[in-house]
């Protein structure tokens, strides 16, 4: 590897390092020394957390309705630093990485300047739904991105003809998918959907190796991530706890939780700036059709998102809920700059983006039922 290219890699990191340092002092306020806020289910995680490190069990001595992946990363957090600090070190490193992984994954599809500004479109929807940082949504955060962009990439090798896919990737999804089951399913609907198209495409095609492989490694991936916590839990007499917390419990309350008023223009805006994410490949597959370009691509994506869009329509759907569907706007971008043949991004499209989620964040921050950082920075 040339000096050069050394160089490239340690600008890159330190950059988005220090980006991620900023977002994460300023806007995850708790779990930022700035701020030093305490509430939510942000420090009932924390707590369990730290109680874990001290070998409390989670279920049997401290309880709350999640996954435990959720309080893994608090204990571990706690491990690494006494109070919110390792849990901030940790939400720093998490966010450095889905901004380099992003950005070596942009740097193929678009200019220099459309990676900038990807990633400031993308940090700026994150501000607006952190609801705080240390959510659920941010502990799968890098593996979504992972699954985002792989996923992307077999789609557009179908586009052109070529159907294989890769068991790697597949084991990757069960990874993924696992993790979300241990912590709230409903952040693995799209990688979930995306799964079931790649079967159907391939069971389509008749390549039954290949799907017996890919189906094989997603299972194996799934049983990596489930087996230690389920022996774990098992071994102390908190499965069934767990079981309850991480899934009975979340498909009682999906199934009865109705938020979204479409006859209120309030909860309607509330919920577009919010889920902007998973409404986008829908809305490109509309211009696609349209203009008769990229539509297989975008008829896939659009698949993909289409069950997670339906829950969020029908369920008590938080903001913080949309952090694992976020790496899809990525994918989003790219696939508007290809659609419009945009060479560069125009100014008033990155204008009109900027005025939008700056609006958005005003909204929510004025929100105090939502946002309890709301007098400090007003």
């Amino acid at each position: 590897m040339k000096i050069r290219q050394i160089n490239h890699i340690v600008c890159v990191v330190v950059i988005y390092t220090m980006v991620a340092i900023a977002v994460t002092y300023f806007f995850c306020f708790y779990i930022s020394p700035m701020w030093n806020d305490f509430g939510g289910d942000q420090s009932m995680f924390s707590i369990i957390g730290e109680g874990w490190k001290l070998g409390r069990v989670p279920y049997i001595d401290l309880w709350d309705s999640k996954g435990p992946i959720i309080f893994f990363v608090n204990m571990l957090g706690h491990s690494i630093a006494p109070g919110e600090i390792g849990i901030c070190i940790l939400q720093v490193l998490n966010i450095a990485s889905v901004l380099i992984l992003s950005h070596y994954f942009l740097s193929r599809c678009a200019s220099v300047c459309n990676v900038v500004i990807f990633q400031i479109i993308f940090l700026l929807v994150y501000v607006l739904i952190c609801s705080g940082g240390n959510h659920v949504g941010d502990t799968t955060l890098l593996l979504s991105a992972l699954v985002v962009f792989l996923s992307y990439k077999w789609v557009l090798n179908v586009s052109i003809g070529i159907y294989n896919h890769s068991w790697k990737s597949a084991f990757i999804y069960g990874v993924f998918v696992s993790s979300c089951f241990l912590s709230r399913l409903t952040n693995g609907a799209i990688a979930i959907s995306f799964s079931v198209v790649v079967v159907a495409v391939l069971a389509y095609n008749r390549m039954w190796g290949n799907l017996l492989a890919s189906v094989t490694a997603f299972v194996v991936g799934f049983i990596v991530v489930f087996l230690p916590f389920a022996v774990y839990f098992g071994c102390h007499g908190a499965f069934h706890e767990m079981w309850y917390a991480m899934f009975s419990y979340n498909l009682e309350y999906a199934g009865h939780s109705h938020n979204l008023n479409p006859h209120s223009l309030k909860h309607l805006l509330y919920f577009i700036s919010n889920f902007c994410c998973i409404l986008f490949p829908v809305l490109l597959f509309v211009i696609s059709v349209i203009l008769r370009r990229r539509r297989k691509i975008n008829l896939i994506l659009a698949l993909s998102v289409l069950p997670a869009l339906c829950w969020a329509i029908n369920s008590y759907a938080y903001a913080n809920y949309a952090i694992s569907y976020l790496p899809i706007l990525f994918v989003s971008l790219v696939e508007t700059q290809k659609l419009m043949k945009w060479k560069r991004v125009p100014k008033y499209a990155m204008s009109i983006s900027l005025l939008f989620y700056i609006f958005a964040i005003i909204v929510f921050i004025t929100r105090g039922d939502r946002m309890q950082i709301r007098g400090k920075v007003l």
